[in-house]
């Protein structure tokens, strides 16, 4: 797993308001995939928000809510430990910081590229892959042209 791409998802999960983040280009499973980086929780709270339009007896707003609410209190709670921690010398703050265990990477707007076919979909999406599979990356916005 990449370390920097980490770091960079790390320091978008921390935010505690949309951060517009960087676009990106990642290549996975032999394909690409290009979209903005947003945390971890907007993830699921623009689903929530979707699906609270569409979901009849509330079962799906209340696990997407409830994912959400989570992942904010993780990080709450991570802040705390991280402020705690630099107190401690710098071998245990990144000892701290080796611990964390960010499996997953959050897009907005976007869009798979395979060869000879159009990016799909059209409008975009929003994305959800493990870093693990992630295989290169890079700063920038895939068009459609």
């Amino acid at each position: 797993m990449d370390h920097s791409l980490v770091a960079l998802v790390n320091v978008i999960n921390s935010a505690n308001e949309d951060p517009g983040g960087p676009w990106l280009v990642l290549t996975t499973g032999g394909l690409v995939v290009s979209g903005q980086l947003i945390p971890n929780w907007l993830w699921f709270e623009s689903y929530e928000s979707e699906i609270s339009a569409q979901d009849e007896d509330n079962a799906w707003t209340v696990y997407f809510s409830s994912i959400k609410d989570s992942i904010k209190e993780q990080f709450e709670e991570q802040r705390k430990a991280e402020v705690a921690a630099e107190s401690l010398g710098v071998r245990y703050q990144q000892a701290i910081l080796d611990v964390q265990d960010t499996a997953f990477i959050h897009l907005r707007e976007a869009k798979v590229f395979s060869p000879g076919q159009k990016p799909m979909p059209a409008n975009g999406m929003r994305w959800r892959g493990r870093l693990v599979d992630i295989a290169g990356w890079s700063f920038g916005k895939l068009g459609a042209d």
